[in-house]
């Protein structure tokens, strides 16, 4: 029996690869493709990476991802957040976050270390991704959620961080998820080491069409 050819650009509906004369296929998300909108490349040392103004009402969702995230204080130190609100951003460092994440340390030996910690609001005035530095790369997403939201503790925050240790020759990884308590629309995010500046890397914002 012979079979026919079918014409994708005049007889399937819905959005079809470049090659096959269509728009392409944006992302995985569901509802909606990934938006680039911001990216910053550290290729000297930094205090912060600073998404200054890139958060706004055209998305309800963003995903940040990083690579290669590497610091010039080897040896101590861990990866923080804060959120800032205003077109010039004002960074929150009071004590309006709460986290908690669980590592895994897995030694060169098959020993696995798991273990975690949860902060609830005591004074930090960030939100600690759960990492050491000790390794000089770092990669991983982060998953912005209700940044617009203005009720308390509504501006959600979910992270993944992995990295190899290149002191200890061990690798470690991080899962962790945060709330932010403002009662204003987040506008900003900003990052750094608690020790050490960032000295290399690439960070990429989304924003997740509501389309």
């Amino acid at each position: 029996m012979a079979i026919d050819k079918i014409g994708l650009t005049t007889a399937v509906t819905g959005t079809l690869p470049v090659a096959n004369g269509g728009t392409n296929l944006t992302s995985g998300f569901e509802n909606g493709g990934l938006v680039h909108i911001n990216t910053q490349t550290v290729s000297t040392a930094v205090s912060y990476i600073n998404f200054d103004n890139q958060l706004s009402s055209t998305y309800d969702t963003y995903v940040i991802y990083f690579q290669k995230l590497g610091h010039n204080n080897a040896g101590t130190g861990f990866l923080k957040a804060q959120l800032g609100t205003g077109s010039t951003p004002t960074y929150d460092t009071g004590n309006v976050y709460q986290y908690g994440f669980i590592y895994l340390d897995a030694e060169s030996d098959g020993t696995n270390t798991v273990a975690g910690t949860s902060q609830y609001t005591g004074g930090t005035g960030f939100i600690k991704m759960g990492l050491s530095s000790r390794s000089s790369d770092h990669n991983g997403s982060i998953i912005l959620t209700g940044m617009n939201e203005t009720g308390s503790w509504m501006k959600g925050i979910e992270s993944t961080v992995f990295a190899h240790d290149q002191y200890e020759n061990t690798f470690e990884m991080a899962k962790g998820t945060a709330v932010y308590n403002n009662s204003s629309a987040a506008t900003s995010i900003r990052f750094f080491f608690s020790a050490g500046s960032i000295d290399s890397g690439v960070m990429t914002l989304y924003g997740v069409s509501k389309t």
